[in-house]
């Protein structure tokens, strides 16, 4: 059991995480445009770290009428500019620059319950865990408490029995 949790780690980790060295995007001819409208995985660490801050993820998550949950998961970086001064609060008034988005939709049923939001959240910090590289500090933002002691617990695993 502890390998195959190992070689899953390994794989979600593979297809999920942002790669810092990143030159350019996978995939595409290199005789075609590149694309304008996103950012390479290095940029968004270059930008999420630019001012020795931890890494912002923001986590949310949704329950529609219908039974389906759904998660978003953000990195942001706050709007500082190199204009403001040491002690000024502009930041606060400032909309955050929004550097990645991974929004996923649960299946109705996940085992033998059906999915909800706090299912939704908590898979949401999951991911945002496989996504940002091992070692960086991440302040994650979420208005769940339950969500967010889910998280406390799964980040403590050797406190849970199977």
């Amino acid at each position: 059991m502890h390998q195959n949790s190992q070689n899953l780690v390994t794989h979600l980790r593979q297809i999920l995480q942002l790669n810092p060295n990143q030159e350019e995007q996978d995939g595409g001819s290199k005789d075609s445009m590149p694309l304008q409208d996103h950012l390479l995985d290095h940029e968004i660490y270059d930008l999420a770290l630019a001012h020795d801050l931890p890494i912002f993820v923001s986590i949310d998550g949704s329950l529609d009428e219908t039974g389906i949950a759904t998660f978003s998961m953000t990195i942001l970086a706050p709007d500082i500019k190199d204009t403001d001064t040491v002690n000024s609060l502009n930041w606060l008034d400032k909309i955050a620059k929004v550097l990645f988005i991974r929004s996923w939709r649960l299946p109705r049923q996940w085992g033998t319950s059906s999915a909800c939001i706090n299912m939704a959240k908590s898979l949401g910090f999951i991911i945002g865990e496989y996504i940002i590289a091992e070692n960086l500090p991440i302040v994650y933002i979420t208005d769940s408490y339950n969500a967010r002691t889910l998280q406390k617990q799964v980040r403590h695993l050797n406190d849970f029995t199977h």
